[in-house]
């Protein structure tokens, strides 16, 4: 699975060349307040982040060349 940040920090799965929009899984994962710390709060708990292959079907999808990743 290709998970991605794009346009407005929305969380993505790539798939087939399209992005689907999953970010509200973030909703589902215990993220950090400020101060924040080190490292990717997404990618610590991304065991709960494989959840996204069961919201891809559900969620909104937008071709590859139309949306702007973020790094």
């Amino acid at each position: 699975m290709k998970i991605c940040w794009f346009n407005e920090n929305q969380l993505g799965v790539v798939r087939d060349g399209k992005v689907f929009d999953v970010t509200e899984i973030l909703q589902q994962l215990d993220l950090p307040t400020y101060p924040h710390g080190k490292g990717d709060p997404v990618i610590a708990q991304l065991s709960k982040v494989q959840e996204l292959a069961l919201l891809v079907s559900n969620a909104t999808a937008y071709n590859l060349q139309d949306v702007q990743l973020l790094s």
